[in-house]
């Protein structure tokens, strides 16, 4: 796998150095979004995507750069969903920044205790000497936000580092004052309206997991093959994200194993398929998850669960939808494009929405 990756590499810093970055030398503006060395797809990835791609459009002054975390490896374009970016790494972006006088760079959550040691000498004098610098922290998952003492170095670069959350749940004035920097409220805006829709009789008699480390899974596992044994279990793996929507949008119900209010829970409500989760309070937006049918208060009473309600669901046509188009109203109230788009607007302004207090 590692000599497979090394080429893989060789061959995307070849394509890399072939991109034109000449907008840099002209800019007065550079944003940098880092994303994971390695190409693949999931939520947290394509919502950076996302943030990038609205990010030049609200900065059509900048010059706006996805990059890979530094490291060894490196690829030049995710072709694992559809997107238009060019993938850079952060080397050769920041070897012409010399010369800008505003950098931002938003720097994932799990990254942030090892960025300041993953940069070179001179990329951190680069970033020391620039006339503004700031350092974003992307929390898209509170459970990866490392403690404030972990990312102390990176206040050795700048003095302006702040956070942006993607769950409405945790944008919160405590969150803000436990890590001690500004907080914002990103949002999420992945657009899967453009997928296909199966009717409710050509659905498939098929059960889709998320591929999340769950101590329950064998426990559904067992229910299913016990009490709906004319179903069919798959594990999204493998796949790209189109091939994964089309999974979901043919499957009778999606199952998230991980985070609970993830795209596993929420994407397949857009293709008209239902999504279920166990109710999880650090990443719902709030307790009147609770009484959806498709919200359960423990893998325990999933499993107890699951086969009356996709029973009941298979005999009922107007519940099922009416299930998955409550989930989904509730859902857009919250993460709508225009709010999305608002929040990274006022970002940028710098109106953010808490500071620490005390």
């Amino acid at each position: 796998m590692s000599f497979s990756r090394r080429i893989n590499s060789l061959v995307s810093r070849w394509r890399q150095s072939r991109y034109d970055l000449t907008e840099i030398d002209r800019a007065n503006k550079l944003i940098i979004f880092i994303v994971p060395f390695v190409e693949e797809v999931n939520g947290g990835v394509m919502s950076i995507f996302s943030l990038c791609e609205n990010s030049r459009r609200i900065n059509p002054e900048a010059a706006v750069f996805l990059c890979t975390e530094p490291n060894k490896y490196t690829y030049a374009v995710n072709r694992k969903f559809l997107n238009q970016e060019k993938v850079c790494n952060l080397k050769q972006i920041l070897d012409r920044a010399g010369k800008v006088e505003e950098l931002i760079i938003h720097v994932p959550e799990y990254l942030a205790a090892k960025f300041y040691r993953r940069l070179t000498p001179g990329q951190r004098q680069l970033l020391q000497k620039l006339p503004s610098v700031q350092i974003n922290i992307l929390n898209q998952n509170i459970e990866l936000m490392p403690p404030r003492q972990a990312f102390d170095d990176l206040f050795h670069l700048t003095s302006n580092i702040t956070q942006t959350t993607a769950h409405d749940r945790y944008a919160t004035q405590e969150v803000c004052n436990r890590f001690g920097i500004p907080l914002h409220h990103f949002s999420v805006s992945i657009d899967v309206s453009k997928y296909k829709k199966y009717p409710f009789n050509t659905k498939e008699k098929l059960v889709v997991l998320s591929p999340d480390d769950n101590p329950h899974r064998q426990e559904i596992l067992n229910v299913i093959s016990r009490e709906l044994p004319d179903y069919r279990v798959q594990t999204v793996q493998g796949i790209t994200f189109e091939q994964f929507m089309d999974l979901i949008a043919r499957a009778f119900v999606v199952i998230s194993f991980g985070e609970g209010y993830d795209g596993y829970f929420v994407q397949p409500w857009y293709v008209d398929t239902m999504g279920l989760a166990v109710y999880n309070e650090k990443f719902f937006p709030g307790p009147e998850w609770r009484s959806f049918a498709n919200v359960y208060a423990s893998f325990s009473e999933l499993g107890r669960r699951l086969a009356v309600d996709i029973r009941r669901w298979e005999q009922n046509k107007n519940l099922y939808y009416q299930t998955i188009e409550r989930s989904r109203n509730l859902n857009n109230t919250i993460y709508s494009y225009d709010t999305f788009l608002d929040n990274l607007r006022r970002f940028y302004n710098r109106q953010y929405d808490f500071y620490p207090q005390g």
